[in-house]
Formats: structure tokens, C-alpha cells, sequence
């Protein structure tokens, strides 16, 4: 072969080696999601599911493992404390290829044994074995399935359980007293579906503090609910709420406490109610239907000693030593610290990130950072209208309550402040501005600086370079817009508004769940009256280093990466030695 000609094919193939390797180390770029086929339950306006009748119901795991030299599945059960069991049965069913053994164990004690005979006639083989109390302690446990095979590399394919194979646990409650070393029960129940038997109540004339109280006290019944979907209602008091059987929590002043809560209130003797929290606990039978429900109460005209009682329900060791109906929080006592002051870590480490990787951090793939970091709330308010409705308070709670339900330091909480009670103190914060431009002013103030404008009246969205409306679109559709600070540029905004309040209420769904939350990307998301969305990118993304790139490349990319580099140093050497071997020639 001609040493030109072979001189210019080595040097088109590593040209062309070396333009796969650039595109293959250009920047990972999420792609934009269109997800016209997702609506939004409207949770707010069904009625709440019907209670577990005190049956949980676990899935066995299937997959089935080699471990000392057995093949075994193992599923972990929960035993609440509050449970006083009534029934434990395991349901197995299982198709099998050859007879074999099986023996089912919990914490490690058999408690079944049989021999399963192949039959070619049956396709499913069903048992049901009764799990002995005696066995099961609270908190933790395993139910172990060992599978007994002549070839234990076979029993893989010999055996199969269905996905269908479940552990009941039949229960009843064990019984409420009035002391509040039992909280979170009854109030939070293991029994309940996704929707709690409790309500939370708060006055019509909230404060911002007791509307704070509420919505942290949600997040923390939330993280201790075994369901992911855990709903909570959030409500303004109506001696019709106070009436029904379920359970409440009521958090508010003392002078204006209701009528029909002071008669089941036992209102401790010398309390000077601005200076002291209390925290009560109450039987209550209620008129409607004569059942009888808990009432826990906390009360002060002193907001801030409200924020600390919740502070002390949110404190299991505080609880634990509650041993009667009633505890008092007194304005200087040593139980709670509120650490928010003292504690400037978080604020540090943004300091020390570089601005535009801070700023291209602000997405929904990212999200609840930074307004959650470290399982803890990162200096975060929550801006609202000064008005809300019963449908908006119990949107909110659950946004709020999936936000915070990671947070296991409550040292730090979410502030909640009405729009009209915005000032200089809260622009250094993490903001979550919520509202149309009409009932709040904040976002009206800040339309110029919107990726989607209002018009002029507010009563509709300006379309920009991204999107355009269509009309009748824009006066019903909602838009978060995710971004650092208008008024602080070392933090983050999120801004959720729409025209339509009822629109906004409903798209935050898309806030309120993790089944929900993973369809938005992006730092701006529209989103119709239908629960219908749209995701974009307005920021200029800041491209990671090739290194951190490489690291979250599939196998086969890295592989043929690698295997690139490898050939160019492999063709490097023999244009060398091509080289060297024509110059030795010359001579």
C-alpha cells in the first residue's frame, strides 16, 4: 500500500475517532417533557376514602436469593405500637416445575414447613399459614420464605411467587387515654389509607405563626406516616368540623378560643396565657353522632410560644416523659432551641458555590433543594395572599406537608408570612411566592421580571418566545417559575401564580406528591386547567466537567470511550514507528 495513501486514512480515521469522542463528552441536556395525557385528581373535592378497618396489608418481596448457601426471599413487616394484633396470616402463591420443600420463618424462627408436589394440571399453588403473635414484636420484623431444592441452581427456575403473595395484619387500636406521651396517636393512625382521620383546625382570623404551626405540624405527620401519599386536612374551625368523628388538632389564641372547644378545655388554674403555651389533651363526644374523638389543643396569645409547643410535639423525647393531659410551655424553658439563629452552616455552603452553578442548580429535577438541604428547612418563607379558602388551605397543607415531610432536624422551620406582611427582614430569604397578581401583591410587583408577564388588568398570561396561547389558554393556566432571588441574588424564588386561583390550586398537585413531582423538569413549567404540562429551560445551563460527565455515562458509552482512547494511543504508536522505520530507511 502506498505510504501517503495509508498515511491519509490513519489520519481520517483519527479525525473521526476524535469527533465521536467530542460529541460523546458534550454536556448531558435533560430533554423537555409533554405530558398531555396526565389530569390532576382534584383531591379537595372527593370525599375522603374509607378507613382501613384496621387491616395492613404488606406484599411479599419474590425475588429470591442465595444466602448461606439457601435460597430464601425475605419481606420486612412494621408492627406499630399502637397495634394490638389481632391476626397474622401469611397468603402465599406460588406456580412451581418439581416437587420441593418450603419452610417460612419470622425473626428467624420457623414457624412452616411442607412438601410441594408438582402437578402439571395446576398452575398455581396456594397456601395459607396463620403467623403466630408470639413471634412478632413492635417496630421491625422479617418474614422469611426458604425454598428446599434438590439443585439449588435450579430452584430459581423451579419456583415462582407471585407478586400477589401478601401478609394481613388484622388489628385493633389499643386504647386512647388522654395523656400525650401518646401523640402522634391517635392522630396520626397506621390504620388510615392515604387520607388522615384527623383535622387540623386553625381560627378564621389565623395568624401567620398559627398557620406556620399547622402546616409544619402536617410535614412532620406525614414523614411519620408509613404512606407516601398521606393527606392531611387543614381547615378554619366551624363547630360542624368540632362535630364529626374524626379526631382534631386546634392551634390558636386563648382570648378568642371557641365557644365549643373552652367547654371541653380544663383550663389549668394561674396561667397567664401571653406569657405560656399549653398543650392539652381531650376527650370529646360529638353531638352529631354521639361517637367519642381526641381533641389535642394548643393555646397561647403569645405566637412564638406557639411555634415552640410545636416544637416540643415534634420532640419524641419531650413527648415520651407528657405522662398526663396537660403540659405547659413556659417562654423560658430550656426544652426547645431554636436553632436558626445560631446556625449558619447552610447559609455558608451557598456562599461558597460558585454563582452560576448555584443558579443552574434552581430546577425541579433538583427540587425541594434549596429550600430543603440537609434534611433540614434552609431559611425558607412561604409568601401566601392574605385570604385563602378552605380548597386553598388544604392545597397548600399538601404541598407544604410533601416539602417538608424529609426533614428530620426541626431546629429550623418554614416561616409563612401574608403578602402584606412582607418586608426588608424576609428578602434575604429562600422564597416560595404563591397567588394570582391580584391577591398577591409581591407577584404583582415583580410581573416585569416573570418569564410569563400578566397583561396589564392581570387577567391573563403574555405569551413569550417559548410559548404561544391560545385564547381562552392564558387566563387559565398556571405557571412556577423557578430562579434565584428578585430581591436577593444569593437565593432562590419559586414563583407559583396563574390568573385563576382555582387553576393554581390545582396545579400544585405537581408539588404534592413524589408520583407527581417527577414529571416536571426544567425552571419553568406551565400547566392547564386539565392538569395538563409543559416544561422548559430558561436559564443557560453551566456544562459539568468531562469528568462528572464520564461518571454518569451508561457502560456502553464509557466502554466505547475507553476503547477510542486505546485506539488512538495504538494508532499514535504506529505512526511513530511509521515514522522512525521511513527515517531509518532514508539513512
Amino acid at each position: 500500500m502506498n505510504q501517503g495513501c495509508f498515511q491519509k486514512k490513519i489520519n481520517l480515521f483519527v479525525q473521526y475517532v476524535l469527533v465521536l469522542f467530542m460529541l460523546l463528552s458534550l454536556p448531558i441536556r435533560s430533554v423537555k417533557v409533554n405530558a398531555t395525557e396526565n389530569k390532576i385528581k382534584d383531591y379537595s373535592k372527593i370525599n375522603l376514602e374509607p378507613w382501613a378497618n384496621n387491616l395492613k396489608r404488606f406484599y411479599i418481596n419474590n425475588k429470591i436469593e442465595i444466602l448461606n448457601d439457601t435460597l430464601i426471599c425475605n419481606t420486612d413487616i412494621v408492627v406499630n405500637k399502637w397495634w394490638d394484633i389481632q391476626k397474622l396470616e401469611a397468603d402465599l402463591q406460588m406456580s412451581i416445575k418439581k416437587n420441593i420443600g418450603i419452610s417460612l420463618l419470622a425473626n428467624g424462627k420457623e414457624f412452616y414447613s411442607n412438601n410441594l408436589n408438582y402437578d402439571p394440571n395446576t398452575s398455581n399453588q396456594k397456601t395459607k399459614v396463620q403467623i403466630p403473635n408470639s413471634l412478632i414484636r413492635e417496630g421491625a420484623n422479617r418474614i422469611s420464605v426458604k425454598i428446599i431444592s434438590e439443585d439449588k441452581l435450579l430452584g430459581y427456575e423451579v419456583i415462582n411467587i407471585s407478586d400477589k403473595s401478601n401478609i394481613l395484619v388484622q388489628f385493633k387500636d389499643k386504647e386512647v387515654t388522654n395523656n400525650i406521651d401518646q401523640f402522634p396517636y391517635p392522630f396520626l393512625r397506621i390504620s388510615e389509607n392515604k387520607y388522615s382521620k384527623c383535622n387540623l383546625l386553625i381560627p378564621k382570623n389565623y395568624t401567620d405563626e398559627e398557620l406556620e404551626g399547622a402546616l409544619v405540624l402536617s410535614s412532620y405527620l406525614r414523614r411519620l406516616s408509613l404512606n407516601e401519599e398521606f393527606r392531611i386536612s387543614l381547615n378554619r374551625y366551624t363547630p360542624e368540623l368540632d362535630n364529626e368523628s374524626k379526631d382534631i388538632i386546634y392551634i390558636g389564641r386563648y382570648s378568642n378560643l371557641p365557644s365549643e372547644i373552652k367547654a371541653d378545655y380544663i383550663n389549668p388554674k394561674n396561667i397567664d396565657y401571653s406569657k405560656t403555651a399549653v398543650i392539652e389533651k381531650v376527650k370529646v363526644r360529638s353531638k352529631k353522632n354521639k361517637d367519642i374523638h381526641s381533641a389535642l389543643i394548643i393555646v397561647s396569645d403569645d405566637d412564638s410560644l406557639k411555634t415552640k409547643a410545636i416544637k416540643v410535639l415534634m420532640n419524641k423525647k419531650i413527648v415520651d416523659s407528657m405522662k398526663s393531659n396537660i403540659f405547659i410551655v413556659d417562654q423560658n424553658t430550656s426544652l426547645i432551641t431554636d436553632k436558626r439563629a445560631n446556625s449558619p452552616v447552610i447559609e455558608e455552603k451557598s456562599k461558597e458555590r460558585d454563582d452560576k452553578k448555584r443558579y443552574s442548580s434552581y430546577r425541579f429535577e433538583n427540587y425541594p433543594k434549596p429550600f430543603i438541604i440537609d434534611n433540614k428547612f434552609n431559611n425558607t418563607a412561604l409568601i401566601l395572599p392574605a385570604y385563602l379558602n378552605e380548597d386553598e388551605l388544604n392545597s397548600l397543607c399538601y404541598m407544604v406537608s410533601y416539602l417538608g415531610s424529609s426533614v428530620l432536624d426541626e431546629s429550623s422551620t418554614l416561616k409563612v408570612i401574608n403578602c402584606n406582611n412582607f418586608n426588608d427582614e424576609h428578602k434575604n430569604m429562600n422564597l416560595i411566592i404563591y397567588g394570582t397578581a391580584k391577591n398577591n401583591n409581591i407577584i404583582r410587583d415583580l410581573n416585569e421580571k416573570l418569564w410569563f408577564k400578566y397583561k396589564t388588568d392581570y387577567t391573563k398570561l403574555l405569551e413569550n418566545e417559548k410559548l404561544c396561547f391560545y385564547d381562552g389558554y392564558a387566563n387559565n393556566t398556571a405557571f412556577f417559575q423557578f430562579d434565584k432571588s428578585p430581591f436577593n441574588k444569593k437565593n432562590a424564588a419559586l414563583i407559583l401564580t396563574s390568573p385563576n386561583s382555582d387553576t393554581l390550586r390545582k396545579s400544585i398537585e405537581y408539588l404534592s406528591s413524589e408520583r407527581f413531582s417527577k414529571r416536571i423538569s426544567g425552571d419553568g413549567v406551565v400547566i392547564d386547567k386539565y392538569g395538563n404540562l409543559k416544561n422548559f429551560r430558561f436559564k443557560q445551563e453551566m456544562a459539568e466537567p468531562i469528568s462528572s460527565q464520564f461518571k454518569k455515562l451508561d457502560n456502553k458509552p464509557k466502554k466505547l470511550i475507553i476503547y477510542s482512547i486505546m485506539l488512538l494511543i495504538v494508532l499514535f504508536i504506529i505512526v511513530l514507528l511509521s515514522s522512525i522505520s521511513k527515517k531509518v530507511k532514508r539513512r
